[in-house]
């Protein structure tokens, strides 16, 4: 089994380059990791982020892709949005209208999205350690909820 520490993410170089951010680098990646591993037949596991990524990577008809797996992601973000939408909309106040305002420098706005991670990411209290880790590598300069 391999894993791709995808760039950006887990010990991967995190460059300051905004033009290495597109679906067509990370899957050109994949690519270039099955080249070098002599995988040319292989079997794709996305789970997440990496669910988007390997939906993409298929729709560009690759070749050698005995079999996949997606699991916690999503195919369609239009419907995924407007589901979160009514999630936001449904917090408590001032949460959802703070949150729906999208304003990340409104000093509420922090508060807001912990109300919806609390209610609707993770009921665990306290969090895992592995949530922890992840809000912490979302932006190490907010707080940890809870």
């Amino acid at each position: 089994m391999v894993v791709d520490d995808q760039l950006g993410c887990g010990r991967s170089d995190k460059p300051d380059n905004p033009s290495l951010w597109t679906l067509d680098y990370f899957t050109a990646e994949i690519d270039q990791m099955r080249e070098a591993l002599g995988l040319q037949e292989c079997h794709l596991f996305g789970s997440s982020w990496g669910g988007w990524l390997s939906i993409d990577y298929l729709c560009r008809s690759p070749q050698g892709i005995a079999k996949v797996v997606l699991a916690s992601t999503l195919s369609n973000t239009v419907t995924f949005v407007e589901h979160c939408q009514r999630l936001i909309a449904a917090l408590p106040a001032p949460h959802a209208e703070v949150h729906l305002a999208g304003d990340l420098d409104d000093p509420r706005y922090e508060a807001a999205e912990e109300a919806f991670t609390v209610r609707h990411v993770c009921r665990l209290d306290p969090f895992p350690e592995c949530i922890l880790k992840t809000i912490e590598s979302l932006d190490g300069n907010r707080s940890t909820p809870r």
